[in-house]
This record gives C-alpha cells, sequence and structure tokens, in this order.
C-alpha cells in the first residue's frame, strides 16, 4: 500500500503528498521495472466514492553515480553470481590462495528495501576501505535503498553491556531488545524510528516510547561525541534486532528457552543468513513490544551479515585475514536464545559464538552506520588509497 512507503517532499507544483517507491542503482545497460495498480476499496461507500478524482504523478530522480560511493563500488567489483557456502567461514585454513582471490569479492542479496550488494573474504582482496570522520570504516554493503552501510574498523574505546539488571529468578527476556515496553511495535510497516536532533545534539523515542537498552544508549553517546558534525551525510538506516521466535513454545513468565529467528539461520550447519528482518512475532502471532525494526543514525551489525562476511558459527572457522576479524569479542544486534540470554557475537576470528555471553557481561562495542546514497568520494577503496568522503 501507497501509506506503507517513506513520505518524502513533494517536487510538483500542487502536489498534497509524495512518497518514495523505490531507490537504488542502475548499472551502465541496466533497466528496473516498478508495476503501479490503482484500486478502489470493496468497502467503499457510494458517498465515499461518487465524483472523486485520485490523480498521480510518478516522478523519477537520477544523479550521474560515476563519483558516488555506491557507483564507484559497483564500477570496480564484479558481482559474484554464485551463492557462498555460508555454512563455514570464509577464508578458512583449507582456503587456497586462487580460492581467496577468486571467491573475495561482492555478492548480492534482497532485502527488505530491494536488492542489496555485501562484501565477503579476505581483506587483501577487497577494496571496502573508507575514510570517514577521521576516522577507518569498512563497507559491510550497498543497502537496497541505495545507502551504503559501514562499520568501525575498530572497537569504540569503552565496552559496554547490553542490557545491565540484577537476575532476580524471572525470565526477563525482553533484555534482549535494542529498546524495551515500547508504546509502538517495531514492524515493517512501522518501524522505530529514533529520531536526532542536530541543534540539541540529542536522540530520542519520542514515535514510540521504549526504554533504551544500555548498547543503545553507549552507541548514541559515542555518535553525540564523534559524528555530529557530519551528521548531513549519515542516513536515517534500518537496523534488524531480530527478536522473533515463530518456531519455539515459551512461557515470558519463565526461565524457559526462546530460540529468536536468527538461531534459525545462522546456528545450523546448512546456514542460511538473510539481510530481510521478520515482524517481532512469537509463537503465537502475538507483536513483542521489544526488539524488531528500527530506523535510526546508529547500530550494530547482525548475526546475519556477520554470516555474509565470511564468519560461520559451524567449522572451520574463518582464519585472520576476513576484514572483520578482531581478537576481541564484540556484540552483534541479534540475540541467539535466552536461557541465559546468551547472544551471539565474534571473538578472535573464531567465529559465531552464542556461548554463555549474556546482556550483562561487558563486550566491545564496534558501531554501524549509513551512508547517504548521494555522497561523493575520492580514491579506490583499496587500503592503501581509501575511499574518502568529499
Amino acid at each position: 500500500l501507497l501509506s506503507n512507503y517513506e513520505e518524502t517532499t513533494p517536487r510538483v507544483e500542487e502536489v498534497k503528498k509524495a512518497r518514495i517507491i523505490k531507490r537504488g542503482y542502475l548499472k551502465k545497460d541496466e533497466t528496473t521495472t516498478i508495476s503501479i495498480k490503482e484500486w478502489m476499496d470493496y468497502e467503499t461507500t457510494k458517498e465515499e466514492g461518487e465524483n472523486k478524482k485520485f490523480i498521480s504523478k510518478i516522478t523519477i530522480e537520477g544523479i550521474n553515480g560515476e563519483n558516488t560511493l555506491g557507483g564507484k563500488i559497483l564500477a570496480n567489483n564484479e558481482v559474484i553470481e554464485k551463492e557462498p557456502d555460508f555454512s563455514v567461514g570464509f577464508p578458512n585454513a583449507n582456503t587456497s590462495e586462487e580460492e581467496s582471490k577468486k571467491l573475495s569479492g561482492i555478492y548480492k542479496a534482497e532485502d527488505d528495501q530491494g536488492t542489496s550488494y555485501f562484501f565477503r573474504g579476505d581483506r587483501n582482496e577487497l577494496n571496502n576501505n573508507v575514510e570517514f570522520a577521521e576516522k577507518e570504516w569498512k563497507i559491510l554493503r550497498i543497502n537496497g535503498d541505495g545507502t551504503i552501510r559501514l562499520i568501525l574498523s575498530e572497537k569504540i574505546e569503552i565496552d559496554s553491556k547490553f542490557n545491565n539488571y540484577t537476575y532476580d529468578g524471572s525470565a526477563q527476556h525482553e533484555k534482549v531488545g535494542f529498546t524495551m515496553g515500547n508504546n509502538t511495535n517495531c514492524t515493517q510497516s512501522h518501524p522505530c524510528e529514533v529520531t536526532y536532533d542536530s541543534n540539541s545534539n540529542s536522540f530520542n523515542n519520542e514515535n514510540f516510547g521504549g526504554t533504551n537498552s544500555d548498547i543503545k544508549t553507549t552507541l548514541e553517546k559515542w555518535y553525540k561525541s564523534n559524528l555530529k558534525d557530519v551528521n548531513d551525510k549519515i542516513a536515517q538506516g534500518y537496523f534488524c534486532n531480530d527478536t522473533s521466535s515463530p518456531n519455539y513454545m515459551h512461557n515470558p513468565n519463565s526461565t524457559a528457552v526462546i530460540k529468536y529467528g536468527t538461531y534459525d539461520r545462522v546456528y545450523k550447519i546448512d546456514a542460511q543468513p538473510s539481510l530481510k528482518c521478520p515482524e517481532p512475532l512469537d509463537n503465537k502471532g502475538t507483536i513483542r513490544s521489544y526488539g524488531g525494526i528500527y530506523k535510526t543514525k546508529i547500530g550494530l551489525i547482525t548475526a546475519d551479515e556477520m554470516n555474509m562476511a565470511g564468519f560461520s558459527w559451524g567449522r572451520p572457522y574463518v582464519v585472520e585475514t576476513n576484514y572483520l576479524n578482531h581478537a576481541y569479542n564484540w556484540w552483534s544486534l541479534s540475540p541467539s536464545y535466552s536461557s541465559d540470554y546468551a547472544f551471539v557475537l565474534e571473538g578472535n576470528y573464531e567465529g559465531i559464538s552464542d556461548d554463555d555471553y549474556s546482556p550483562f557481561s561487558a563486550y566491545a562495542v564496534v558501531p554501524v552506520i549509513n551512508l547517504k546514497a548521494d555522497v561523493q568520494v575520492t580514491g579506490e577503496g583499496t587500503s592503501s588509497r581509501p575511499f574518502v568522503i568529499k
């Protein structure tokens, strides 16, 4: 439905409302098709429909992508069509130098906004290095809406708990939420949007309420100290805190295990990660008031994105040369399962782990942001000549 699409400022005189149907990139000689249907609702009464007009206009806006970050990424990389084997880490101890060169690069997958292009593999074979806000970043992917997702190359100065609480013997499953006790549920049609005011340098949840997790507060504090002067280049990006668990029975008032959606996708030998974020539904179809789908300026990587970048839960684990490798444990935004409230994270190039990592333990924080689609760059993306945001 048109009402589900993002509102934008009308560009045509006398137009009352405008919404964005599609964003993205078109490479040379590439086409895309958009189908539009108009209909009158079956329940429309004669009084509502008689002598009424619906007038619409479709506009297409484009920029030359030659010097945009997304345009340069696609121009300088041939998309690898073969789907990776997500069940094993890449590159791993058994990966030959020839395989590492051949299979490190850009792949594509669908996300909730369209076609996404993601980097996977050996840091020495990838051109996904960016200098921005006087810091070094890695490109995770081009999102389906054309924005570009970056992850900081190193952790921030302060380790953080995901959520702090005193264990009192009750389940408290909501502590895996990026926010908890939301007044409005965070769904696909209505993502919970966290607003940032550059004048007051402040974040707030006024559109949906909810209590911040410790990790959200830590990320926003870092943003205010380090990125406020480049805020105009940073998009309101989608972040998935997948608290769905459609396949597992549980009593929210007990300590029974909840296995969240990420568990089924990533923690299996035949791992099938996804860039699409499920609705935060429990096994009875009830939408949870914690976690879900957010739109905000800063967040964390998901376990699915870790898996797609080359980290696996199963063996063989990745070796040191994967571009996301760090020699410390760091948070993702994806809850795994909760009896001891374990979370998915990666530590010391041993892959994705869920072993006794609870949200009230402190681990490293590696921020993720999304750059706007029209940012202009110089450079080539290599370690010696990184992309530099103009």
